[in-house]
């Protein structure tokens, strides 16, 4: 065992616990839609930073923990905390802004040049097919008026006859129930007179 390097990477340890803590949470507290995994995250952090602290310890003194371990990774993350803490913070905030600014960007592209045309060639398209059915309406109407307005001049000559015609399919009706009715009355009567 080396103490000299097993110290080093203690206090090295201790520093990056403290720096990837305040990315994460940097990270976190811009953005809300991260925010509800923060427990979950918290978790993971401290599991992560148990087993490369334990792995550090394997490496240099075959996994052992002593009482100055946790004094060190407390050194380590002091003196991060005192010399860049501010740096990390405000370098974290700078790369979040930035990536919130390329990704409004890209989004602001992506609706000039792709949902608006496509908004706009939606809208056109269903202007043009209403302008197009109520045309079509508006021929059908038409063609409809056309089709009555022949048929009503060329049945015009008809109408006399088929008025007659009418008149005299009633006057046919009435003969033949008459017929009927004088036949009938015949065959009663002379039933009537055979048994008299």
């Amino acid at each position: 065992m080396n103490p000299v390097s097993y110290m080093e990477w203690l206090l090295v340890c201790g520093g990056l616990m403290g720096a990837v803590f305040d990315i994460y949470n940097t990270v976190l507290a811009s953005s809300r839609w991260l925010r509800w995994l923060r427990p979950v995250l918290d978790l993971a952090f401290w599991l992560v930073a148990a087993a490369v602290v334990f792995y550090v310890t394997f490496v240099t003194d075959f996994g052992r923990f002593r009482v100055y371990t946790f004094a060190l990774l407390l050194i380590g993350w002091l003196v991060y905390r005192v010399t860049l803490h501010h740096t990390v913070v405000s370098s974290a905030f700078a790369i979040m802004r930035m990536v919130r600014a390329v990704a409004l960007f890209f989004a602001k592209m992506v609706d000039w040049l792709l949902l608006r045309p496509l908004r706009f060639l939606l809208l056109t398209v269903w202007v043009v097919l209403t302008r197009l059915y109520w045309l079509l309406c508006q021929v059908e109407n038409g063609l409809f008026w056309v089709v009555r307005f022949w048929l009503s001049i060329l049945a015009w000559p008809l109408r006399g006859p088929w008025q007659h015609s009418a008149a005299l399919r009633g006057q046919i009706r009435a003969r033949w129930e008459g017929i009927w009715e004088r036949a009938s009355n015949w065959i009663l009567r002379d039933h009537h007179s055979e048994r008299l």
